[in-house]
């Protein structure tokens, strides 16, 4: 099952307003993403990578 087939089918499930809320969620990223704002927040974020990964 892909992940928007995940989707629909926990949000078959919730009620109305939960719906819209879940639905304006979803399409929040993909606005940035039509506006050229979209980066990989599974990435680590620049300031990040000059941290120590395992600070003492």
């Amino acid at each position: 099952m892909t992940v928007a087939e995940q989707v629909y089918e926990h949000a078959k499930l919730l009620s109305e307003p939960l719906a819209r809320e879940a639905l304006d969620f979803v399409l929040f990223p993909r606005g940035r993403q039509d506006r050229g704002e979209w980066r990989d927040l599974m990435e680590r974020p620049p300031w990040a990578r000059v941290l120590p990964t395992n600070p003492r």
